[in-house]
């Protein structure tokens, strides 16, 4: 009786794990959960006409990857780390969005990579 209750408690639980890697919530709108709404980040732009991405890692952000990106103008939306365009959903590519050194104490820098939609001012699902 164990063995066929533990095998198929072993079966529900690879099934959910793996049905829980085809949701993404990328695209989706950032909302922070039980803290400070400003931690959402916000792509302003230069005088030039510029835009400057923001990206934000922290708890609070209720995305699987807990990472919200400001790019090209967008409202803020979910994202995830990415090696390749294949790691990102459809619609999304996968590029490097920090231009600049970051602060001291950042945990997101220049050579990390994220999903983001190229197409310039789109808003978040």
């Amino acid at each position: 009786m164990w063995r066929l209750f533990g095998s198929w408690a072993l079966t529900l639980a690879t099934g959910l794990v793996l049905s829980g890697c085809d949701d993404s919530d990328v695209g989706r709108c950032c909302e922070v959960i039980g803290a400070d709404p400003s931690l959402i980040p916000v792509s302003d732009q230069t005088p030039e006409g510029d835009f400057i991405n923001d990206v934000a890692r922290d708890p609070a952000f209720d995305c699987n990857g807990l990472t919200c990106v400001a790019f090209r103008g967008s409202e803020a939306y979910c994202t995830e780390a990415c090696d390749e365009d294949d790691d990102c959903p459809e619609g999304f590519s996968c590029a490097a969005i920090v231009r600049s050194e970051p602060p001291p104490g950042s945990n997101i820098g220049p050579e990390d990579r994220f999903c983001v939609r190229l197409a310039d001012n789109i808003q978040c699902e």
